[in-house]
């Protein structure tokens, strides 16, 4: 039976109905469903007929338990595990996140549903299953799910909302991945290819705000493949502008933190819609990142936070004999250290100028 306290606190005439013919429910999903039945009534009847008369005979018809409820609610979730098209308004804006997680029992499922209603976020957010994660050892009841979030460029609050709830509900860890695609429909294949090897170019900087985790990952193994060849399993994947029309950077260890995710697509923007000029064929060094790409402060600090509590480095305050893994001596006596990602050998040296900064000539077009 539902609440009269909370039918009392709707003050809709149709949920009144409902309670006087007791309907047998017990959540506020009702009031979602009743809302989209309304709307559903008052577009096939261009407004000629009551709501409440089009619910009562349904509710009749229905012999008065709930049966009309509860196919309105499994038509509204059914809605979230189906792939969303993106709306046809504002080409080249959208944005979607592809979440891989572990939701921490089917009561979180549940609560996911009920979120996605309340946030108006059922034509914006689906929830699959994700053969790739592995919920942790000792975890008996969690769900591995991949959720997606497609977004319009400057409604990151949809991202904050969603991320918030995900936290409280789940989990990640190193089975998990965070996907990014970016909407191309408004350029040819020549563009995305363009701005997917801008991004290939910086993978090895990159890396280095990453988890060790995500440096040889058989999911984004490659910097990036081809539009019609191998596998998709690349850091950048053309693939996706033939089957989505979309550029797909899969890089990212797994979150459900909105500053990470967030601060990730700025960067990764940043990167492929920049001009610049190098002599390198590969970028590795972050602050050749900072400087060419003339990186948002507040970005910049971001990534060196995540590089240093990622990938502290500890340099002698004396000259001593070198120790195993350092590849070279300055002449302050202070070592060049190579990055070691747990018994990965990334080969990537740290080398500064007197000043402390990395300085580069600039030469060659990045394309």
């Amino acid at each position: 039976m539902l609440n009269p306290i909370l039918c009392k606190q709707f003050l809709h005439q149709e949920i009144a109905l409902l309670y006087k013919n007791k309907t047998k429910i017990t959540n506020r999903d009702i009031f979602y469903a009743v809302q989209q039945a309304v709307r559903e009534i008052k577009l096939k009847t261009n407004g000629r007929y009551s709501p409440t008369d089009l619910l009562e005979g349904k509710l009749q018809g229905y012999g008065n338990e709930g049966g009309w409820y509860h196919q309105k609610v499994n038509e509204l979730n059914a809605l979230l595990f189906r792939n969303k098209q993106v709306s046809n308004e504002f080409v080249g804006e959208w944005r979607s996140i592809e979440f891989e997680l572990i939701l921490n029992d089917s009561y979180s499922e549940h609560r996911l549903l009920q979120f996605v209603r309340a946030e108006n976020l059922r034509n914006f957010v689906t929830i699959k299953g994700d053969g790739s994660v592995t919920k942790n050892d000792d975890d008996e009841d969690g769900i591995e799910k991949e959720i997606v979030l497609t977004y319009r460029k400057g409604e990151e609050d949809k991202v904050v909302k969603l991320c918030k709830f995900l936290q409280k509900n789940g989990y990640v860890n190193k089975s998990c991945g965070t996907h990014v695609h970016f909407d191309m429909r408004h350029v040819n294949s020549k563009m995305v290819g363009l701005y997917g090897r801008r991004i290939a170019r910086c993978v090895e900087a990159l890396k280095k705000i990453l988890p060790p985790s995500r440096a040889n990952n058989h999911y984004c193994a490659k910097d990036i493949n081809t539009f019609d060849k191998g596998a998709r399993y690349a850091f950048v994947n053309l693939q996706s502008f033939n089957k989505y029309r979309t550029l797909e950077v899969r890089g990212h260890s797994g979150t459900i933190d909105a500053t990470k995710i967030l601060n990730w697509i700025q960067l990764c923007e940043s990167v492929m819609s920049k001009r610049i000029r190098t002599k390198d064929k590969k970028i590795s060094d972050l602050n050749q990142v900072y400087s060419l790409y003339k990186l948002d402060k507040d970005l910049v600090s971001y990534m060196e936070h995540r590089n240093k509590a990622l990938y502290p480095v500890n340099e002698p305050i004396s000259p001593q004999p070198a120790p195993s893994g350092a590849s070279s001596v300055d002449a302050n006596g202070d070592y060049a250290f190579r990055l070691l990602n747990g018994l990965n050998l990334m080969g990537n040296t740290i080398t500064y100028d007197p000043n402390g900064q990395y300085v580069s000539s600039v030469v060659q077009e990045i394309e």
